[in-house]
């Protein structure tokens, strides 16, 4: 097996049972208690994933002391070669050494790919539902820490679990995301097209996705600026037309009260297609005012 094709393998998509949530933040607000979570991959699922890439005889974890946790070495053999990378985790609340060796390992997993692309699913917010008591909670149980006046009060409350956007998925449809680029019709909605389908490449694990999407949001690029420049072409044409038909309208006045209210229309609408086309005003207020100041010289001189 190839070093590319192992890496690949090693940084696909985790199923959603495979995935769990992190509660980051909790609170309580108007609406009542809440929680914001953060998915991960379960150990389980990592010493899985290495089994099935590799082989059990093909990886193994070196533990060290460290100041407030542990360090996890974690050492795959790729082709005839042992390599390691590090990470490392902190002492946590509950089983606390078993937590730091579980959690440095989840991280030395990340070093090699493993469950990387859950980094770039944002965090989410969950609103809960207030318990009387954990023995009702049908769902994921949280204790929440209120601060008052009178000391902190605990509010238990559950969550539902969120469910993973679709590009985190292993059945994620790549060729939607590459359709979506393809058909964005302005920069803003390309911009998101390429982030979203970049983020379900990077899932993959697959060199030859990524570049596809590069490739394809370039050349998308290049004709939406294209059909841009010529859409503006065509309403600048379009407003220079138009201000033609408006001189002609000011020149065809019969007395200084229908020329002052023509004007005004004029310059009014003169003003708002120049900031539609974010077109500087000046040069083509100056030539309503002049073709004004004729008419009235005209009038005068009558």
């Amino acid at each position: 097996m190839s070093e590319l094709s192992i890496q690949e393998q090693l940084a696909a998509p985790f199923e959603e049972s495979d995935v769990e949530w992190r509660v980051m933040q909790s609170g309580v607000n108007n609406s009542g208690p809440w929680v914001q979570v953060a998915p991960y991959v379960t150990n389980r699922a990592v010493q899985q994933r290495l089994d099935d890439v590799l082989g059990p005889g093909c990886w193994e974890n070196v533990y060290r002391d460290a100041q407030g946790g542990q360090i996890c070495g974690l050492r795959l053999k790729i082709g005839e070669d042992w390599i390691t990378k590090w990470d490392g985790a902190g002492y946590t609340d509950f089983e606390s050494l078993k937590g730091a060796i579980s959690g440095s390992m989840k991280r030395a997993a990340v070093q090699w790919g493993i469950g990387r692309y859950l980094y770039a699913v944002k965090s989410i917010y969950v609103p809960c539902q207030a318990l009387a008591g954990n023995f009702e909670c049908t769902a994921n149980y949280v204790q929440i820490t209120q601060q008052g006046q009178n000391g902190p009060t605990y509010i238990a409350a559950q969550w539902e679990t969120p469910e993973l956007p679709e590009w985190a998925l292993p059945q994620a449809d790549f060729a939607k995301y590459l359709n979506d680029i393809h058909e964005a019709p302005t920069l803003t909605q390309l911009a998101t097209a390429f982030g979203e389908a970049m983020k379900c490449a990077e899932a993959m694990g697959e060199k030859s996705k990524r570049k596809a999407v590069i490739e394809a949001r370039n050349t998308r690029q290049k004709a939406v600026e294209q059909e841009q420049k010529a859409k503006r072409t065509e309403a600048v044409a379009k407003f220079k037309a138009w201000l033609n038909e408006a001189v002609r309208n000011l020149e065809s006045t019969v007395n200084e009260t229908l020329l002052d209210m023509e004007f005004k229309r004029v310059r009014q609408e003169l003003q708002g297609q120049c900031k539609a086309l974010s077109l500087t005003d000046t040069e083509y207020l100056n030539r309503i005012n002049q073709v004004k100041q004729s008419q009235l010289s005209k009038f005068q001189g009558a």
